[in-house]
């Protein structure tokens, strides 16, 4: 049975992501979540410019509870 070698090449990658995080937990974990915040700013942003205006006080207000 032929082996998909773009399958099996995102399996090596995945694999090794997930070693890489295990091993480098200290180093890499940081900067995957800052990754992930920077994906969810992005992702609020987008959102935001489907909805009302809101006023940036209450934004500030908001971010430093």
């Amino acid at each position: 049975m032929p082996v998909n070698v773009n399958q099996r090449l995102k399996e090596q990658v995945r694999e090794t992501f997930i070693e890489i995080m295990e091993t480098e937990r200290e180093t890499f974990y940081p900067l995957f979540m800052e990754i992930m915040e920077d994906i969810a700013i992005v992702k609020a942003m987008s959102e935001g410019e489907e909805t009302l205006e809101v006023e940036e006080r209450r934004i500030i207000g908001l971010l430093e509870e």
